[in-house]
């Protein structure tokens, strides 16, 4: 064991030697160290191992629990999405059964509706569509022209009208109720051929018996005369 020599002075001023012993001085310098670190950190080394061993995931047990967080959370959101996935199929059936019972009742209305509207076309002529007549039942009527000779105003009618005289030649003067005040004056009427039905029954108006038809185009509420293009003999039948 080396042994070093070193002269230090005493309070009495002499010189004594002091020997250090290597090894307990570097015993004595590491723990002074260690003291150090331990000031400096807080922590001697064995709380700091102590620490380092409490985060160790070599640990298996750590590795357990952590395994068994993760299952305990996998299951909570598997229920979770389970039951939302339910939930979603269930609002699905019952829109499918709310739209399938719509669209069951919209053909079930529409049937009915086929089946009127195919009642009503029997019933019914279409809409804007003549109704067959035999030529027979044309030949039944007997159309002339004439010629007005007096018009005047009907005060007794409930919808505005003429009182008209027609001469209809060999078939004499007949007399008609015509509603066609909105586009003819009485003086337009005079000397102005019409054709006319003849064959009709008298229809008695207020006070005044109607005997002849007088034909004309229907425009919404005004009426043009029907009359030939050229002058023709009172009388004379239209076929």
């Amino acid at each position: 064991m080396d042994i070093y020599w070193s002269m230090a002075k005493s309070r009495t001023g002499k010189s004594r030697p002091v020997h250090e012993k290597n090894s307990a001085s570097d015993d004595i310098i590491s723990d002074k160290n260690m003291s150090d670190k331990t000031i400096s950190t807080g922590k001697t080394d064995t709380d700091q191992k102590g620490a380092a061993d409490e985060f160790d995931v070599s640990d298996p047990e750590n590795l357990v629990a952590d395994a068994k967080i993760l299952s305990d959370l996998r299951n909570f959101y598997d229920s979770k999405i389970s039951g939302l996935n339910k939930e979603i199929l269930r609002l699905k059936d019952e829109n499918f059964v709310l739209v399938n019972t719509s669209l069951r009742q919209a053909e079930k209305n529409s049937d009915l509706q086929n089946i009127i509207n195919t009642k009503l076309k029997k019933t019914q002529p279409a809409p804007d569509q003549p109704q067959l007549i035999s030529y027979s039942d044309f030949e039944k009527l007997d159309i002339r022209v004439g010629t007005v000779i007096n018009a005047s105003i009907f005060p007794k009618a409930k919808k505005p009208s003429y009182q008209l005289d027609i001469d209809f030649g060999d078939f004499g003067v007949k007399k008609s109720s015509a509603q066609i005040t909105t586009l003819y004056s009485p003086q337009d009427l005079i000397n102005k051929q019409i054709v006319a039905v003849v064959n009709f029954p008298p229809k008695r108006i207020a006070n005044f018996v109607s005997e002849v038809l007088v034909l004309g185009v229907v425009l919404d509420k005004d009426i043009v005369l029907l009359q030939p293009d050229r002058p023709v003999p009172n009388g004379k039948k239209i076929a």
